[in-house]
């Protein structure tokens, strides 16, 4: 994944795992922002912090699509060995990060939770 491929684009980039339930809780605020704001130019990228010998790709993908996770997912099942994990400096999830249009950082975190995910994702479109 590169975010250059998202020139021009208003980015959300979750690191999450499915055994993490402070990630569950934000999924649907997600999914709704994903469903309002796609069609001007939002897009999400999930980063599965999951690993392979505890929850295996299909086992993944039922739980994406159950919770109406229509966006780009990214899973090797390394976990936090992930190598994006690294080079984001992800320490703990959920882990949200707002790319605005022009490839700057617009929001992170605490700032991207609840009802600030649809003000965060307001402001960069």
């Amino acid at each position: 994944m590169s975010i250059g491929e998202y020139a021009g684009k208003v980015l959300l980039v979750d690191f999450w795992a499915t055994w993490c339930a402070p990630c569950r809780l934000e999924l649907p605020g997600i999914v709704a922002a994903y469903e309002k704001y796609h069609e001007r130019g939002l897009e999400i990228v999930s980063i599965s912090l999951d690993y392979g010998d505890r929850v295996p790709v299909a086992a993944l993908r039922d739980s994406t699509a159950a919770h109406g996770m229509r966006w780009r997912h990214v899973y090797d099942g390394s976990g936090w060995k992930t190598e994006i994990v690294k080079r984001w400096f992800v320490a703990s999830i959920p882990a949200p990060f707002l790319v605005g249009r022009d490839g700057s950082l617009a929001a992170w975190g605490d700032d991207l939770r609840g009802e600030k995910l649809s003000a965060a994702i307001e402001k960069a479109l």
